[in-house]
C-alpha cells in the first residue's frame, strides 16, 4: 500500500470500467489523485468538442458523486489536471513520489504509460485486457437516444448526465 496514488483519464463520461479502475487503485493507496486529462493537441477543435463535451468541473462533480455513492469517503481522493501530452508539467500537479496506476487496453495506453514513466513516476499496471466499454460508444448512444448507455455507467453518473442534459449537448455539437 502506497501513501499516494494516481489514476488518469479523460472520463468523457465516467463509465463502469473507469469505476473499476478507480476502485482497484484505491485498494493500493491511502489517497488517490484523479488526473483529468484533456483531448490530444492533434485533434481538431470540432473533433475535440464532440469527444470532450464535459468540462473539468463537470467531470470532477460526476466522479465525486459516483465514488461517494459507492461508499468511498471524499477525503480519500481529490483531482488534479493531468497534462499527459506535456508530461514535463506533471510535477506541478502531482508529487513525483506518487505511484501512477494504469490499465492497458491498447497500444495508446502503452504509449501513455511510457510517457508517465519517462516523467520519472513509478508506474504500476493494474491489469491488461481489451477495452470492454468505450466512452465514444456511450456518447453515440446518447446522441441516438438509446437508453442502453445507462447500463454502461454507474447510476449516479447516469443521473448526473441526465441532469446536465448531455444528450442534447452532444446532439447540438454534432449539428455544428
Amino acid at each position: 500500500m502506497v501513501d499516494e496514488g494516481c489514476i488518469h483519464g479523460r472520463f468523457q463520461p465516467f463509465h463502469n470500467e473507469h469505476l473499476e479502475y478507480a476502485q482497484a487503485a484505491l485498494e493500493r493507496c491511502y489517497f488517490l489523485w484523479i488526473g483529468l486529462a484533456d483531448h490530444d493537441a492533434l485533434e481538431s477543435d470540432q473533433s475535440a468538442a464532440s469527444s470532450t463535451p464535459l468540462n473539468y468541473r463537470e467531470r470532477q462533480f460526476m466522479i465525486t458523486r459516483t465514488l461517494v455513492s459507492e461508499g468511498i469517503a471524499p477525503e480519500r481522493f481529490s483531482f488534479i489536471p493531468f497534462p499527459l501530452h506535456t508530461p514535463d508539467l506533471l510535477p506541478n500537479f502531482l508529487d513525483p513520489q506518487a505511484t501512477c496506476f494504469v490499465t492497458i487496453n491498447d497500444e495508446r495506453n502503452r504509449q501513455d504509460c511510457d510517457l508517465v514513466r519517462k516523467s520519472g513516476y513509478q508506474v504500476e499496471v493494474l491489469y491488461e485486457r481489451p477495452k470492454g466499454i468505450s466512452a465514444s460508444d456511450i456518447r453515440n448512444l446518447l446522441i441516438a437516444g438509446d437508453d442502453l448507455w445507462q447500463q454502461l455507467v454507474p447510476s449516479s453518473a447516469a443521473s448526473y448526465l441526465e441532469e446536465i442534459e448531455l444528450a442534447e449537448r452532444l446532439r447540438e455539437l454534432q449539428e455544428k
